[in-house]
């Protein structure tokens, strides 16, 4: 079928919500329509149309949806490029609709329109970017990439003014679109994302229902954790919370979850407001006592990690504890790399600095490294220089304070 029928037919497809296999073929028809319209008009209306689209947005599957557009974007972008590149190297007739990079990219980013929200343009964006950019491709003219950089940032930041009333799919959506596209900017252009408005959103996806879900899978897997005749731990493969912790697992946000919390520490950085980061270091420690007393309630609580392979199942020590270790470690870098932004802002920061704010900072931190102990504490988890940064400069803080240091011995002191 010829494209701009194919384009009629699709536009009529967007209008209804469909079962899954017919929205992946929708899917399907986007992308190639992305790369095979001839007509820049025509690629401007299908962007439009798809960001509104009721087959697309009304089907629940969350952030996932977002990660959609944003492959869609990239795959049609490279394959507009190597259309391109091989229209130079052959003669004849070029593969898909013909347009240049730099012609295709305009055209697409003209559909990104009022009809749609900031934070689904900076989905299209991002995609656009990586497809054109990424992998040190080089596509675009040098003002072309300046224009469609400083696009992104703009969206992102308008993006980050309205996600409150956009919803949580919004906020999510930003944190993993900047994710992807951050290190595509400049440096300058990176320094003028907000980043106070940034911080709070991208601590909760690190900790969120897209994140760590506030460590409700450690009650999950207790809950489901039975005990064997011999006495043994048995966490069973078939569990449904095993099946939970995969699929968490495989989310966007988790499957990134280092470079996520290294724009969550630039943030941190570079925000303007002292007390947003101080907000950030307050729900990093309650993130981290929610994930002590999940564990400690579970009934892997009190087994000391030296003897844990003699307390648990044979069948749970093969198939399911690895991945809940995989997991717990990705906890624990991701909060301590946080963490030691925070504790290298508070010796530059003249507000965190203060002899009222200093010894809370640092006895928060050291809560919060106690909290995770239970992952730091096996495997040698707390012998890499970032854990070890935090701590001891927390430590030398506090140590400047000695009232500030005798509450938070009496705080830190085990129970009778």
């Amino acid at each position: 079928m010829p494209a701009d029928r194919l384009l009629n037919t699709v536009l009529q497809y967007y209008q209804d919500v469909h079962d899954a296999p017919r929205t992946e073929q929708i899917i399907g028809t986007t992308t190639h329509l992305l790369t095979q319209l001839s007509n820049p008009l025509n690629l401007g209306v299908l962007t439009s149309q798809f960001l509104t689209a009721r087959a697309i947005w009304q089907r629940p599957e969350g952030l996932r949806t977002a990660i959609r557009i944003i492959s869609i974007y990239n795959t049609a972008a490279s394959r507009v490029r190597e259309f391109e590149l091989d229209g130079l190297k052959a003669e004849g007739p070029r593969e898909g609709g013909g347009l240049r990079c730099a012609e295709w990219t305009r055209a697409v980013i003209k559909g990104a329109d009022d009809r749609s929200k900031r934070w689904q343009h900076l989905l299209v964006l991002t995609g656009v970017l990586m497809g054109m950019e990424g992998n040190d491709k080089r596509t675009l003219g040098r003002t072309l990439r300046h224009t469609v950089q400083d696009a992104v940032v703009t969206a992102a930041n308008l993006a980050l003014e309205t996600h409150v009333a956009d919803g949580p799919l919004a906020g999510a959506s930003i944190v993993l679109a900047l994710n992807f596209v951050f290190p595509l900017l400049s440096e300058q252009q990176q320094l003028e994302i907000n980043c106070d408005a940034l911080l709070p959103i991208a601590i909760w996806a690190m900790t969120g229902e897209e994140g760590f879900c506030d460590a409700h899978f450690i009650e999950a897997i207790g809950r489901e954790t039975t005990v064997t005749p011999n006495g043994a731990l048995h966490w069973d493969a078939g569990t449904f919370s095993f099946y939970c912790l995969k699929d968490m697992e495989r989310g966007p946000l988790m499957g990134n979850m280092g470079p996520l919390a290294k724009l969550a520490a630039f943030a941190v950085q570079h925000a303007k407001n002292t007390s947003a980061v101080l907000q950030a270091q307050d729900a990093l420690l309650l993130f981290s006592r929610r994930s002590l007393e999940a564990w400690q309630r579970s009934p892997f609580g009190d087994i000391d990690p030296a003897t844990e392979n003699t307390m648990l199942s044979l069948d749970t020590t093969r198939n399911t504890w690895p991945l809940l270790i995989q997991v717990l470690k990705k906890l624990l870098f991701g909060a301590v790399s946080l963490l030691q932004a925070i504790v290298s802002r508070s010796l530059l920061d003249k507000k965190m600095l203060k002899a009222k704010t200093a010894p809370g900072v640092a006895s928060r931190s050291l809560h919060i490294l106690r909290n995770l102990s239970f992952i730091s504490s096996r495997d040698g988890n707390n012998s890499f220089q970032v854990y070890t940064f935090s701590y001891l400069t927390s430590l030398d803080m506090l140590g400047r304070y000695p009232a500030a240091a005798e509450k938070f011995l009496r705080e830190a002191r085990p129970g009778e």
